[in-house]
């Protein structure tokens, strides 16, 4: 496909859409894992920390906090590539409805 035309100088390329959307998406993935990491550092931290309560509390805390963090941050990705993928949908429906539009016409090549 050629690329839907939505202003003087910019073309959507559809297919690059909906491909940086699944590599959006597999984003998701590496960060959670990462944060399955530091979760699991920070937590044995604490526990090490265990004789220093203010230090094991805040660890506790951190790990707490990250966790939920990150969590947000691989569903934001899945949301973020999953809305790329659907737009490059979108456009793609637009330009097949304008190259129908103008071979009803006559005007097409």
């Amino acid at each position: 496909m050629q690329g839907v035309p939505v202003s003087d100088g910019f073309t959507v390329q559809t297919n690059a859409l909906s491909a940086g959307g699944q590599q959006v998406s597999e984003l998701a993935s590496p960060v959670e894992s990462a944060a399955s990491d530091v979760i699991q550092a920070l937590t044995g931290m604490a526990g090490a920390a265990s004789g220093h309560a203010g230090l094991a509390s805040a660890l506790s805390s951190t790990a707490e906090s990250g966790a939920e963090t990150f969590r947000t941050l691989g569903v934001m990705y899945r949301y973020a590539g999953q809305g790329l993928a659907a737009n490059a949908s979108i456009y793609e429906g637009n330009e097949q409805a304008i190259v129908a539009a103008i071979a009803g016409t006559g005007d097409g090549p």
